[in-house]
């Protein structure tokens, strides 16, 4: 349903899809799995840029790395839990998106907890990108 809805939009720049080489790889590098909807999104899009929201994925532009990103994030925030991928740094305000392994969507500001705000990653594109 993801793949479906992102090709449907008119405001999407999609990156090039990535290996299950890679994506294990990454998983490995973060010492972490991806959840099920994120792997898809993987491998169907690397990343993707929505109106104003750049999603991580896998990518050689450093800020839109989930590697890079999530390690950085990681550093600075030790209340994230140890199976959360940085999603989104909107550069406002501090604000940070993750997903867990199950799939849900998490916020922070600044240095606080996460706090829940999506129950899919199709759910936080809906609601918060465009």
């Amino acid at each position: 349903m993801l793949k479906e809805f992102v090709k449907s939009l008119e405001c999407v720049i999609i990156g090039c899809g990535a290996s299950e080489v890679n994506i294990c790889k990454c998983e490995r590098m973060l010492e972490l799995k991806f959840s099920d909807e994120y792997i898809s999104y993987l491998k169907e899009f690397g990343n993707i840029e929505v109106a104003s929201s750049e999603l991580t994925g896998i990518s050689e532009i450093k800020r839109l790395n989930v590697v890079d990103a999530t390690i950085e994030a990681k550093k600075n925030n030790t209340l994230v839990g140890k199976d959360m991928y940085v999603i989104e740094r909107t550069n406002v305000d501090g604000i940070i998106i993750w997903q867990d392994k199950d799939g849900s969507i998490y916020e922070t500001r600044g240095l606080n907890e996460p706090q829940k705000i999506c129950k899919s990653l199709l759910q936080y594109i809906q609601e918060y990108c465009i």
